[in-house]
Formats: structure tokens, sequence, C-alpha cells
């Protein structure tokens, strides 16, 4: 069964408030943090798209689970962290602690 209420984007809400009312300046922040994000056909993105997309824009090389949070449930995160784990895209060092994979050229595999 489809759901038929109207969604709403953050963006699309904060460009209806008058210009004289008071904003937080958190309010920017909240499309990344808990909120259904949106590709550009209106589709919600996935926690995995939404990891991948994280992990193609940051430079960081080390991560902890933390950084993941906003991107979906725990258990979604979970799911997706596993699959990178076993696709070769992370490598965990630590509980909860992971690293972008290199390949070894001794082994083939990822480290």
């Amino acid at each position: 069964m489809q759901d038929k209420r109207k969604r709403y984007r953050l963006d699309d809400l904060l460009a209806e408030i008058p210009d004289g009312m008071p904003r937080d300046e958190a309010w920017e922040a909240m499309g990344e943090v808990g909120a259904e994000v949106f590709d550009d056909t209106g589709r919600r993105l996935s926690a995995r798209a939404r990891i991948e997309g994280f992990l193609a824009e940051t430079d960081e090389a080390v991560f902890v689970r933390a950084d993941f949070a906003a991107f979906g449930s725990r258990a979604a995160v979970g799911r997706v962290l596993l699959a990178l784990l076993r696709e070769g895209v992370l490598v965990r060092v630590g509980v909860g602690t992971y690293v972008r994979a290199t390949i070894s050229t001794l082994t083939g595999r990822p480290v």
C-alpha cells in the first residue's frame, strides 16, 4: 500500500517562513539529522546511498560508528557497514572504528 501523505522537504518548509520571524541557526542542519533525504527524482535515499555518498565526499580515512548515525536506524547502519566490510570498502580496526580499505600488495586482500 502506497503512502498518500504529501512529503515535504526541509528546504521547502524553511522557504515558507516569513522574513520577520526569528529563525534558529540549527534549522539548516536538521536536514542531515534524522530527516528523510530525497534524490533529484523525489525518491527517498537509502541508508546505503547516504553512507556511500558521505564516504565519497569526505577525505577522512578513519570513521567511528557515530559518524554514520544520522544516515539511518542503528540496524540499517549496521547492515550497511557489514556489507561495506564484506565488499572490502572499509576495514574494522576496533569496536565501532573503521578505516578506508587499501589493497595489500602481498595478499591482494583489503587491509
